[in-house]
C-alpha cells in the first residue's frame, strides 16, 4: 500500500509540476516567440535542406524532409528541456528545488514530458508540412512507423536536453552548448548528409546520437526499404534512458558542487 502511494504520488508531482515547471521555465512560450521557434524555424529549415538535397540528388527528395521534418524536433528537446531545468538557477528557484523532500527522478522526468510531447507536436507538423509543401509522397501503411520515429526522437532528444540543462546549473551561459549541440544533431544525425557520405568517425559518433537511428527508420519507410522497427525504436530509447541516467547524476553533481561553491542562484 505504501509503495502504491509513493507511485502515486511520484506520478502527480511528474504530471503536474512537469506542467506547471514548463510553463514557467520555458521562455519561448509567448505567441510570437513560440512561432518563431517551433513552427517558422523549422518549417525553413525543412524547405532549404529538402531543396538543396534535391538539387544535390545524393538521396530522394523525400529522404531530406522527412529527415529534417523528424529532426526539427530538437528544437523542442534540446532548448526545451534545458531551459526547464537550467532556468530554476536563473530564475531564482532553484534553492526552492533543492530542499523540497521529492525525488529527483520525478522531479526530471517532469522536465522531460512535456518538452518530449512538444517535440512530437513539431515532428507532425514538419512531416504534415513535407506532405503539404514539398509534396512528401505518404502512404497509409508509413503513418504509424513514421508516428513512432517521431515519438522515440523526441524522448531521446529531450533527455539529452536534460544534460544540457543539468550542465547549465553551472555555466552562465548555456545557450552556447544548446546551439552548437542543435547544429551537430542537423549534420551528424543523417537528417541533412547521408551518413554514407560522411567520415566513419562521424557515423560511429551518430549511433549514440539522439535522433539519429529514428530518422534512418523515417528514411527507410519513405524510401521503401526494409527496416526493423525493434532495433531502431529499442536503439533510441535505450538512448533515451542514458541520457535520462546521466542528466540525473549531473544535476546531483551540480548540486553538490552549488551548495559546496555557494553558488545556487544566478547572479
Amino acid at each position: 500500500m505504501r509503495t502504491m502511494r509513493s507511485l502515486a504520488g511520484g506520478l502527480r508531482l511528474t504530471l503536474v509540476g512537469g506542467f506547471l515547471s514548463y510553463r514557467a521555465l520555458i521562455t519561448f512560450l509567448t505567441p510570437a516567440l513560440f512561432f518563431v521557434m517551433m513552427i517558422a524555424t523549422p518549417l525553413f529549415q525543412i524547405i532549404t535542406f529538402s531543396l538543396l538535397g534535391r538539387y544535390s540528388k545524393a538521396e530522394t527528395a523525400d529522404f531530406y524532409v522527412v529527415g529534417t521534418a523528424i529532426q526539427a524536433s530538437a528544437m523542442a528537446g534540446i532548448y526545451g528541456a534545458s531551459q526547464a531545468v537550467a532556468n530554476e538557477r536563473a530564475f531564482g528557484t532553484l534553492a526552492q528545488m533543492l530542499i523540497s523532500p521529492a525525488a529527483r527522478f520525478w522531479i526530471m522526468l517532469g522536465r522531460l514530458i512535456p518538452t518530449c510531447v512538444n517535440g512530437i507536436v513539431v515532428a507532425v507538423f514538419g512531416v504534415f508540412a513535407g506532405w503539404a509543401l514539398l509534396g512528401l509522397r505518404l502512404g497509409a501503411g508509413d503513418l504509424a512507423p513514421i508516428g513512432l520515429a517521431a515519438v522515440c526522437a523526441s524522448a531521446s532528444c529531450a533527455g539529452l536536453g536534460l544534460v544540457i540543462g543539468a550542465l547549465g546549473l553551472r555555466f552562465s551561459d548555456m545557450y552556447f552548448i544548446t546551439n552548437a549541440v542543435h547544429l551537430v544533431l542537423l549534420i551528424a544525425t543523417g537528417a541533412v548528409i547521408p551518413l554514407a557520405l560522411l567520415p566513419e568517425w562521424v557515423r560511429a559518433l551518430s549511433r549514440l546520437l539522439p535522433m539519429s537511428h529514428s530518422i534512418a527508420m523515417a528514411q527507410d519507410v519513405v524510401a521503401g526499404r526494409s527496416f526493423s522497427a525493434l532495433h531502431s525504436v529499442g536503439a533510441e530509447l535505450l538512448l533515451a534512458a542514458c541520457y535520462f541516467g546521466v542528466a540525473l547524476a549531473a544535476l546531483a553533481r551540480s548540486e553538490r558542487q552549488s551548495r559546496r561553491h555557494s553558488t545556487l542562484e544566478l547572479v
